[in-house]
């Protein structure tokens, strides 16, 4: 593996660590305490969360997006084919469950407090959960089969 494939490797497996981390942290921190805001101060919580949610999660799903585009184009030898595809499928899912679940309901809310908007965003979450931890493991494989052995 060339030095650039193994920095390929690196920083995508820090990328979605960080990605990792940061989903478990909103599944089981943050999301749920949602409804102990108040309702008089909920929609404009949310809007604020929206605005500093992009910030967050931007660069970490872009440097996951671009190394696993780049491994799909210049895929190294220790890298299996199955491997990449399994990410680039992953990240698809991450991104049809934000546009088609997570992401209305966090426009629901942005309105005011709504139980079931909640409900629905806390429990849908749980498919983006799922998916980033099971891209980390399979970056973590990944980075182990990059490595060289001495």
């Amino acid at each position: 593996m060339s030095p650039i494939d193994l920095v390929v490797v690196l920083v995508q497996t820090a990328a979605s660590w960080y990605m990792v981390g940061f989903i478990w942290t909103m599944q089981v921190l943050h999301y749920p305490l949602f409804d102990r805001v108040g309702r008089d101060a909920f929609a404009g919580y949310e809007i604020e969360h929206n605005r500093r949610f992009g910030l967050l999660v931007g660069p970490g799903i872009a440097i996951v997006v671009l190394t696993t585009l780049a491994q799909l184009v210049s895929r190294p030898v220790s890298t299996p084919l199955a491997a990449v595809i399994g990410e680039a499928v992953l990240l698809v899912v991450i991104i049809v469950s934000t546009v088609l679940y997570q992401a209305p309901q966090h426009a629901r809310l942005s309105s005011g407090f709504d139980p079931a908007a909640y409900r629905t965003l806390v429990r849908s979450n749980w498919v983006r959960t799922v998916a980033w931890s099971l891209l980390g493991l399979l970056d973590l494989w990944l980075l182990w089969l990059a490595v060289p052995r001495v």
